[in-house]
């Protein structure tokens, strides 16, 4: 469209106003496996599975690594799918002129989302474990997980001081919040 002499323009609706559920959405992959992780290491506190482990030798340093591993194992497939679904051009309908063939991420490279999403892993897998060591029932680590990821995930903190912004950013989602954002940022800047 050449409109009075202006540039062409798309007016990209997924980005303008409804940026906010790509967060939501990355965030939401990852909640189900991150709860189950927490419950698991509870579990495992239960059952003193851990003093057993050390009886035999085993260093707790190991067996946080091996939590560590496992999760990341689906966590690097989750990343992978994510990267390549929202870097993945869908084709346009031909039905209206103004329709566009658009990703979730039109201008971002796919290794940069891939990074971003494997540090939010990593770092959701520390959380994990950190969060597990606190509690003794599993169900009640599972909930309060929950509570804590949605209020985590609520952007609060438009307002903020930017020091009270970097330490949020010690929950994941907080973190994968604010880099979204800028990522979000970039492709209305790239846009135009």
């Amino acid at each position: 469209m050449n409109h009075f002499g202006c540039p062409e323009y798309y007016y990209d609706t997924f980005q303008s106003e409804f940026g906010f559920f790509i967060p939501i959405l990355f965030s939401l992959t990852y909640m189900m496996t991150f709860m189950l992780n927490v419950g698991y290491i509870v579990e495992e506190r239960r059952n003193k599975a851990k003093e057993y482990l050390r009886i035999f030798g085993l260093h707790t340093w190991i067996n946080n690594l091996v939590w560590i591993t496992r999760s990341m194992c689906v966590y690097v497939v989750l990343s992978s799918i994510l990267t390549g679904f929202s870097v993945l051009v869908l084709p346009s309908s031909d039905t209206t002129s103004k329709s566009v063939g658009k990703a979730v991420f039109n201008y971002a490279h796919w290794t940069l989302i891939w990074t971003i999403l494997f540090v939010y892993s990593i770092h959701l897998s520390s959380f994990s474990i950190f969060f597990g060591q606190f509690f003794s029932r599993p169900l009640l680590a599972k909930f309060l997980a929950f509570t804590i990821w949605i209020l985590t995930f609520i952007d609060f903190y438009i307002g903020a001081p930017v020091a009270i912004r970097y330490l949020m950013c010690l929950f994941p989602n907080t973190g994968l919040l604010f880099c979204l954002e800028v990522i979000q940022q970039y492709e209305r800047k790239s846009g135009e």
